[in-house]
C-alpha cells in the first residue's frame, strides 16, 4: 500500500539538530537519477539497497525509478525497507516513480523536499551522482560546520567516485576558506559492504560523547 503525502511547506519540522541515534533506524540516500557509465555504481546501489533492507532500516530517497536511485529503492523495498520517496510537485508527472514505494511525499519545492529529507533522516550517504546530489551532500557538510546538523553523512567513494570533491575540500582547507576540521567531519567509504557498519560506529560514538557531555565529533567546535 503506497500512502501519498502532500506538503504545502507551513507544516514541516524545523528541528533537524538532534543528536545522531545510535543505530541509525532511517537512511537518506542522496544519488543520481542516471546510471553513469560504469556499471559498478549501480552494483554499488543494489549491495547498499539490500544492506539497508536487510537491517531493517527505512531508505529515504529522491522518489525516482531510474539511476542509482531506482537501484537503491528496488533493492531496499524487496528486502523489507520502508521505502519513502520524496518528490517536488514539478517533478512528480515528468520522471518515473517506483510502481509501489510505501510513502510518497510529494512537496512544493527542492528547498522543502531537502528539508523532509534532512528532518526524517537519521544519517546520510552519497552515492555517485550529478549536480543535484552535489547540492545535497554539501548541505548537510554545511549545516554540520554551523552546528544545525550532528546527523552523519558518508561518502560511498565507488572506484574513488568522490575523490575529486574530497581533494577541493582539501584544497579549501589549504587556501584558507574552511576550517581545518572539514575533513573530519567527512566519513568515506571505499566499498558499499563498509557504509552501514561506519554509520553504526560513528552514530554510537556521538551519543556516547553527549552521554558524558562532549560535543560529537561531527560538531567539534
Amino acid at each position: 500500500m503506497t500512502v501519498k503525502i502532500l506538503l504545502n511547506g507551513s507544516n514541516i519540522l524545523q528541528d533537524t539538530s538532534r543528536l545522531p541515534l545510535a543505530r541509525p533506524k532511517t537512511i537518506c540516500v542522496f544519488c543520481g537519477a542516471k546510471s553513469g557509465n560504469d556499471e559498478s555504481f549501480i552494483d554499488a546501489a543494489t549491495e547498499l539497497g539490500d544492506a539497508i533492507g536487510l537491517e531493517g532500516m527505512a531508505l529515504l530517497y529522491g522518489g525516482g525509478a531510474e539511476g542509482l536511485m531506482g537501484a537503491v529503492a528496488r533493492a531496499a523495498a524487496e528486502h523489507g525497507s520502508l521505502v519513502t520517496a520524496v518528490m517536488p510537485r514539478f517533478l512528480a508527472d515528468r520522471i518515473p516513480m517506483l510502481a509501489a514505494p510505501h510513502e510518497i511525499v510529494i512537496v512544493p519545492d527542492m528547498h522543502t523536499r531537502k528539508r523532509i529529507m534532512f528532518e526524517r533522516a537519521d544519517a546520510f550517504v552519497a552515492l555517485p551522482g550529478g549536480i543535484g546530489t552535489i547540492e545535497e551532500l554539501t548541505e548537510v557538510v554545511t549545516l554540520h560546520k554551523l552546528e544545525q546538523q550532528r546527523k552523519p553523512l558518508v561518502f560511498a567513494n565507488v572506484k574513488g567516485f568522490w575523490q575529486p570533491l574530497l581533494q577541493l575540500f582539501s584544497h579549501l582547507e589549504r587556501s584558507g576558506f574552511i576550517s581545518d576540521d572539514l575533513m573530519s567531519k567527512c566519513l568515506v567509504a571505499d566499498t558499499p559492504s563498509a557504509i552501514l557498519p561506519m554509520l553504526r560506529e560513528f552514530s554510537a560514538n556521538a551519543v556516547g560523547h553527549a552521554a558524558n557531555a562532549v560535543s560529537p565529533a561531527w560538531c567539534s567546535r
